[in-house]
Parts: structure tokens; sequence; C-alpha cells
């Protein structure tokens, strides 16, 4: 499987540019563009990783307040086309569905997608190639939910930073540990090696065992974790409902190989944040009509019913792998989110 290299841009390029003032969407790219610097020639690069820290703890606070705040916007007037200028990836697929079904419903979105605007942790990657990502870890919600994990990438020097997922940490979630900001943490890749399994792999791996369940050959590599419980629990109970008309249930989780976003933890190991896709093709007889499973789901839907509804969620995970000949070389999952994004009979 291949992956894009990453584009090298000089910080002398980024400075011009982000000088110009260019603004997008209100937001001035010398606010939401951080700008590394080169490393000193002649100097070894351990000693001087400052140099590359990709922006200021000040500069990610701003950057992230302003982002939140045009999801608040979008959230409160239910225009999920306001969220293109600020979100990215899974996460605009799942905010976007989330806004749909609030404003179907003529609601308020669901109280599992509040983001807290305070920050407990700030991840800062040391590089100076794009594209470039940071994550933050939030506080609790006020009804005492779980911390968000926020991941923010930046295509381009002449792009903003966008809001590319965003998961709950699982439950007992055994966050890695990370260089504090001034020091700056390296931007890993999905084929980063000296771990136990490569990003890619690993994520790979996951999407086998939630196929294959206890069959999966992967089944030892990963502690167990809630997020995957919970997966395996929705999925028996639609089975159980459909069984008794005769039904039958598809279940697909494919991992979406290019969406990928990794930074490498303080021990060696990798934390990777990556989109799988769930597809579930639901039958029951001819003479029967398959309906959605929940309220979000027959929100999405519209038309008529027939034997056959597909389904498709999007999920994020975040996963902590880490490096080879650890004491503690399991895989775990420490944040997960998933949403249903279209409901259409077949």
């Amino acid at each position: 499987m291949r992956y894009a290299k990453r584009k090298k841009i000089s910080a002398a390029k980024v400075a011009s540019l982000a000088l110009t003032g260019l603004s997008i969407t209100g937001l001035s790219l010398t606010c939401l563009c951080a700008c590394g610097e080169p490393l000193p020639s002649g100097q070894n690069s351990a000693l001087s990783v400052t140099k590359n820290i990709a922006l200021t703890v000040d500069q990610e606070s701003r950057i992230r307040t302003k982002i939140l705040e045009s999801i608040a916007k979008a959230d409160e007037t239910k225009n999920a086309e306001m969220l293109k200028n600020v979100m990215s990836g899974p996460a605009l697929a799942i905010r976007s569905s989330q806004i749909k079904v609030a404003s179907v419903g003529n609601m308020d979105l669901d109280p599992t997608s509040v983001i807290p605007k305070e920050s407990s942790q700030q991840i800062i990657p040391i590089t100076t190639d794009f594209p470039r990502t940071f994550m933050t870890i939030t506080t609790t919600t006020e009804d005492q939910q779980s911390q968000r994990l926020l991941v923010f990438k930046q295509e381009s020097v002449t792009e903003n930073y966008k809001l590319w997922a965003v998961c709950r940490l699982v439950q007992n979630a055994k966050m890695p540990s990370f260089n504090v900001p001034a020091t700056g943490s390296r931007v890993g890749a999905s084929d980063d090696s000296g771990l136990v399994m490569t990003p890619a792999a690993a994520v790979e791996a996951y999407t086998d065992l939630l196929n294959k369940q206890d069959e999966s050959e992967y089944k030892s590599a990963f502690e167990d974790d809630s997020f995957r419980t919970q997966l395996m629990a929705r999925s028996a109970t639609i089975v159980t409902g459909l069984s008794q008309s005769g039904g039958v249930v598809e279940t697909d989780y494919a991992a979406n190989a290019e969406n990928i976003q990794v930074i490498r933890d303080a021990d060696g190991g990798d934390l990777a944040v990556a989109q799988i896709d769930l597809t579930e093709t639901r039958t029951v007889g001819s003479d029967r009509k398959s309906k959605p499973a929940s309220a979000a789901e027959n929100a999405l839907f519209s038309g008529e019913t027939t034997s056959v509804l597909e389904a498709k969620y999007t999920a994020v995970v975040a996963l902590s792998i880490p490096k080879q000949g650890s004491e503690d070389s399991k895989i775990r999952i420490v944040a997960a989110e998933y949403h249903p994004v279209s409901i259409v009979a077949k």
C-alpha cells in the first residue's frame, strides 16, 4: 500500500506567504497557519528540535478557539455548509450528519457531540513539512462526559488548519505520555518502523478484529476496549431484531488507509488516529420492509423502504501503538467515535 510523501516547504517560503496576510473565511493565515524555523546548520537535530516546533501554545489556543467558535455557529444555525471552512475528514462527515439529524428532528445536537473549549493537554508537533497535524486533549464536558481528543490538520501553507477528527476518550483510557509543548512531539507516519506494528498495519489489524471478532488472528495484539464492546453489542441487537423476521445482516468494516494521522509519544511509540468506515446491509423477506434502526438513522433516511437497507457509518479510532520491545506490547484503543452518515433503501 502506498502513501503520498509529505511535501517539504522551506520555512522561508512559509514566512513569505504568511506575511501576505491572506484571509480565508475571515481568519488570517497569520493566525491559523503556523510557521516552523529551519535547523541551524552544523547543529545536531536532537539538540535543536525546538527550532522546528510548528506552532506555539498561544497559536494552538487561538486556532482551536476560532475553529470551535465557527463550529458552534454552524451548530446553532444548523447550517452544515459552514463547517467546510473549519472541518475536514471524518470530523466533517460526522458533524454534518449530526447537524442534519438535529435539523430534521427540530432539536439541539446530541449531547455527545459537545466539544469542550478548554484543553487539558496540547500536543505540539515538530515539523517543517506539510501536511502537518497537531492534537489537543480537552477537559471533560460540563455534564462530566469524557474528554475529547481533537486532531487538527493543515494541508499546505496557503490553507488554514481544520478540525480533522473528534473522538471521545474511551472508558479508563490510558493515554500515552507526550513531550511538553516547549519541546514538541515528532510527527509520525503511517509506515513508522520500530513499533509492534506500523500505524497502517495496526489500523488494518483492528479492522480485521472488528470484522472477525474472536476469530481474528490479531485478537491477542490488542487490549480489550469498550468501543469494540459497544459496537459488538449494537450489532448483536440488530441481528437479533432482524432474525425474528427471518432477516440477515452483512457487516463490513473497512480501514480508510489514506486517513491516518500520527504523532510520536514520549516513550517512542505512536498515537495513530484513523478513519474506519462501516457498511451494514440489512435484508428481510421480500414481503417485509427493512427500517432504520435508530432515531438518527431515521432522520437520515428518505424515500420508501424496501426489503434491503444499507447503513453507512463513519468511525474514528485512536490507537496507542507501543515501540518494539516494550514490556506492555499490546495496542490500546484510547479514543473513538462513530455516527451514521448515510441510510438508503436498495
